[in-house]
């Protein structure tokens, strides 16, 4: 009786397992790319979120801005309270990133609208794509004093 030869079974295997590897490796990196950067911008999203927040909150406060005295705040104005909450960004939000309006709401009061620009800059780019304008407005009826 002739039994087979293991060793070419085993060699055949090892090829059809690099193989393999090879054709899903760039896909598992694409996938692993994509993952982190979408994780990045998530969290870069929540950040000009909360800054944009803390923006309205200080206009929207008239012990914080000053409206009546003295200033409760530790802050000097709208735009370093929203920095106050985005100092982790990379690169930094500055100043110029942050603008205010004032409007009114449906019912006559008086609102405070805080928006917040930041480019992020992805780690590569698809379909053309290297990096996305994220921006968040946040709107605040001033508090009655």
């Amino acid at each position: 009786m002739v039994f087979p030869d293991r060793s070419s079974q085993r060699k055949s295997l090892r090829g059809g397992a690099s193989a393999e590897l090879a054709l899903l490796l760039p896909l598992l990196v694409l996938g692993l790319v994509g993952g982190i950067d979408f994780c990045r911008l998530f969290f870069h999203y929540t950040t000009i979120t909360n800054a944009a927040r803390n923006g309205a909150l200080w206009l929207s406060d008239p012990y914080a801005n000053g409206t009546i005295t003295p200033s409760r705040s530790p802050y000097a104005s709208f735009q370093a309270a929203a920095l106050a909450d985005a100092n982790n960004l990379n690169p930094a939000l500055t100043a110029a990133n942050v603008t205010s309006s004032t409007g009114t709401d449906g019912h006559g009061n008086a609102t405070v609208i805080v928006t917040v620009q930041y480019q992020f800059e992805m780690i590569s780019s698809y379909m053309g794509f290297s990096s996305v304008t994220l921006s968040r407005q946040v709107t605040m009826r001033v508090a009655p004093q």
